[in-house]
Parts: structure tokens; C-alpha cells; sequence
């Protein structure tokens, strides 16, 4: 997904990157590769914001300019909110379905042993 289009979608500034920027996940400030989009709101982050290798960061729009592509948010937790929902892959299956295909009824004790007329 463009960087471009995740900034709209977010409702963010675009920032030290190029639009085109091609973005393929969603990841932790400190284990984010390029590619890959993260966040940070905490100053205890700040330093490692500098040095991250993710192609763009999701941050305040006070934030302290950056080498990588920043993402400036009014409310940066509900951008990342929203961006890890541009990325989510639900399961393939659902776990009800899964439950379904694997449960066999069996004839319950209560069915085997009811006292009636003899």
C-alpha cells in the first residue's frame, strides 16, 4: 500500500517521505524494517525513532523532525489503531467453522440412562 494512501486513510500529514513509498506491514518502533510502518507517541521513544529502519513513523504533529517518512497525527494512537486494521489479515477459517468440521456429537450419559416405565 502506497504511503499516500495510508496518510489519507489516517487522516495524516505526509512528511520526509515520497509518496509512492510502498508500505507492507505494521511493526514495533525498535523491530521495524523498511517497508514497514510504526509509531511513536512516548518521548521515552524518541531516541529510537532516529534510528529506526521503518520507512515511515506515525508520530505527534509536534514531533521532532526525523530521517525516516513521518506520519503527523492529531491523535497518533487512533492512526496506529487504524493503520494495524489496514493490515490485519483475518484468519482464513473461522474458529466456529474449524469446531464445526471436527465436532462429532456424542449421545450424552443423560440420553443412555433416563428412568421411565420399565
Amino acid at each position: 500500500m502506497k504511503l499516500s494512501d495510508i496518510a489519507k486513510a489516517l487522516n495524516a500529514l505526509l512528511d520526509n517521505a515520497l509518496p509512492d513509498t510502498e508500505i507492507t506491514g505494521v511493526a514495533g518502533i525498535e523491530n521495524a524494517a523498511q517497508g514497514q510502518l510504526t509509531f511513536v507517541s512516548n518521548p521515552k521513544y524518541n531516541a529510537a525513532a532516529r534510528i529506526t529502519k521503518a520507512s515511515a513513523v506515525i508520530v505527534s504533529e509536534n514531533f521532532p523532525a526525523i530521517d525516516a517518512g513521518m506520519l503527523r497525527s492529531k491523535n497518533p494512537y487512533l492512526a496506529w489503531a487504524k493503520a494495524i486494521e489496514l493490515f490485519y489479515q483475518p484468519p482464513r477459517y473461522a474458529p466456529e467453522s474449524i469446531l464445526r468440521q471436527s465436532f462429532t456429537p456424542r449421545r450424552s450419559w443423560a440420553s443412555t440412562h433416563t428412568s421411565g416405565p420399565t
